[in-house]
């Protein structure tokens, strides 16, 4: 048994699942239909690949060029195992160009630079964790301020409370966080 290079004809999960269903059967997630001339299947005779990449990133397109080989196990049939050529996948297909997917799980790659989780319409932008660090850092340091301030408050009968203004002046002028649109990614977005 060896690997033939074969050309994708049918890669939309719903077309192939249609066509496997026409059989009485059920597609598996990331299957494909596949051409290979060395094999003699050519035209309507279509192969039926499963999906057998180790690292499954790769959205395959029609008339992508993969590796396929039998499948070792209980089923007979073929599986991918890889890219033979990915020309043409630099240049996107629409406003977003579909980078990654796992599956039914997707990443989308805009050609503005920016990055949408789970669909083109994601909008919820990440948290960036260096700025939001920062400002909850001022939040511990002027609670420790605070906390010093008040254990080194000595008690004055009939003061007033001055004693007190001028043991929390030092907290006073901490700078309080400011939590603004600067602690939100503008590059990757989810939902």
């Amino acid at each position: 048994m060896g690997k033939y290079l074969a050309k994708v004809k049918i890669s939309i999960p719903s077309e192939v699942s249609a066509k496997v269903s026409a059989y009485g059967g059920s597609a598996h997630p990331g299957a494909v239909y596949c051409e290979c001339p060395e094999l003699g299947f050519e035209g309507a005779n279509l192969i039926y690949c499963r999906y057998g990449l180790s690292v499954p990133f790769i959205k395959v397109q029609n008339n992508d060029t993969l590796w396929i080989e039998p499948r070792i196990g209980e089923d007979e049939g073929w599986i991918y195992t890889g890219m033979a050529d990915c020309a043409g996948r630099v240049t996107p297909s629409d406003a977003d160009q579909m980078v990654i997917q796992l599956l039914s799980q997707v990443i989308y790659a805009s050609t503005s630079g920016t990055m949408h989780l789970s669909n083109k319409a994601a909008n919820q932008a990440f948290l960036k964790s260096t700025e939001l660090l920062a400002e909850l850092q001022k939040h511990a340091t002027a609670i420790s301020a605070l906390q010093t301030a008040m254990n080194n408050w000595v008690v004055v009968p009939t003061d007033g409370g001055a004693a007190l203004k001028t043991a929390i002046t030092s907290f006073l002028a901490l700078p309080m966080p400011s939590y603004t649109s600067a602690l939100l990614s503008t590059k990757i977005f989810g939902e």
